[in-house]
């Protein structure tokens, strides 16, 4: 299955063994299984993204809300815009996560939690 959005606002998704693109979007709940995805986002309210056993690159254009990411045996690059307010909670066990952005970003208004179980996510600005 291929899922091709370009602004739209979604409720939510869930991908189990396909590919999205998804440009300039809105989404409140990403749920990607055995999958691979690529989005451009603009998060305007509370967003979670779930990656279990698959990928995800994530370019957030503009962050006016939290961010609930977790990945189980998976791979995220989560790319934060320079200007961006937020403050980042690091959980996990056995994986890795790499923030090239540092923990605090302007006023940390808005919070981004990421757990992250035997994968890799990689925060950049």
């Amino acid at each position: 299955m291929t899922l091709l959005a370009k602004a739209v606002r979604f409720d939510s998704i869930a991908l189990v063994e396909g590919t999205a693109e998804l440009k300039e979007c809105e989404i409140k709940n990403l749920a990607v299984g055995p999958s691979r995805v690529k989005a451009t986002l603009h998060v305007a309210e509370k967003t979670r993204i779930a990656v279990s056993m698959g990928s995800a690159e994530v370019n957030v254009l503009t962050l006016e809300g939290d961010m609930d990411v977790s990945t189980v045996m998976g791979s995220l690059v989560l790319r934060l815009p320079e200007d961006c307010d937020a403050t980042i909670e690091v959980a996990g066990e056995g994986g890795e996560v790499v923030l090239n952005s540092g923990r605090l970003l302007g006023s940390g208004e808005h919070r981004i939690q990421i757990t992250n179980v035997r994968g890799a996510v990689i925060v950049d600005l």
